[in-house]
């Protein structure tokens, strides 16, 4: 697998800073033009923080809650971070 390809991959991450990763994917895309307090649909959400940072690719996003498949009241482009699109598998 390619550096670029990894980099690409739909994958999210939790806790940017953290060298424990806890990964799950996207299942809708989310537009670069996305508002801020929006929902993100994900494979499995079970066993991220009941809210904090995600990140995707190069951009980090803000959650206040989530269920087993989605990240709720979602805030994006965080710390120093830029919108993106982001696609799903």
């Amino acid at each position: 697998m390619s550096h670029s390809s990894i980099i690409n991959c739909p994958r999210i991450f939790t806790e940017p800073e953290s060298t424990y990763a806890i990964t799950t994917l996207l299942t809708e895309s989310i537009s670069s033009i996305q508002d801020n307090n929006f929902t993100i649909s994900a494979t499995n959400t079970e066993n991220f923080k009941a809210s904090g940072y995600i990140q995707i690719n190069q951009e980090i996003f803000f959650y206040q809650s989530k269920t087993k498949t989605t990240f709720n009241n979602v805030y994006r482009a965080l710390k120093d971070t830029s919108r993106k699109d982001h696609i799903s598998n």
